[in-house]
């Protein structure tokens, strides 16, 4: 917003938008409502942070996908569950994280939360894949992943 983009968040929780909007309000629009029952026109950017665990993720990448406009990106940050092929990443990723909460504290965000995530990184390689073709997936620390998507200017 503070670069002169037009900013519109989303969220289930009324009191999660309501932290947001003692944050910043000017040049973003709040919504309470969830990504499947809101319209919204396609957009250059559209983000996603720490949302799809808390639903199918096939159903909730295809939605996003809606709004991104032709030649428009789709970022997306989420939360996925470690398997033991991931331990050998998240082991050490775990130790910093609380070596940096002891030094820093820890984040209490106050918004709902789904723990352990539904899906594991592969599950969500796998949706990516199929509903995001060409879409850049990487797993991240921390129990996190990230997504890069372009849809073509055609399309």
């Amino acid at each position: 917003a503070r670069a002169g983009l037009t900013v519109t968040g989303i969220d289930v929780d009324e009191p999660s938008i309501e932290r947001a909007l003692a944050q910043d309000s000017e040049r973003i629009t709040y919504i309470v409502g969830d990504i499947f029952s809101t319209d919204l026109e396609p957009a250059d950017v559209v983000y996603s942070g720490a949302m799809l665990h808390h639903m199918d993720i096939e159903e909730g990448l295809e939605r996003l996908k809606s709004w991104v406009a032709p030649g428009g990106r789709l970022c997306i940050v989420g939360a996925a569950r470690a398997t033991w092929r991931d331990l050998h990443r998240e082991v050490g990723a775990s130790i910093a994280d609380k070596a940096f909460a002891l030094v820093k504290g820890s984040w209490q965000h106050g918004s709902p939360t789904a723990w352990p995530p539904p899906h594991t990184y592969r599950d969500v390689q796998a949706a990516a894949a199929k509903v995001l073709p060409g879409a850049e997936y990487k797993s991240q620390l921390l129990w996190r992943y990230t997504i890069v998507w372009d849809r073509p200017s055609d399309a």
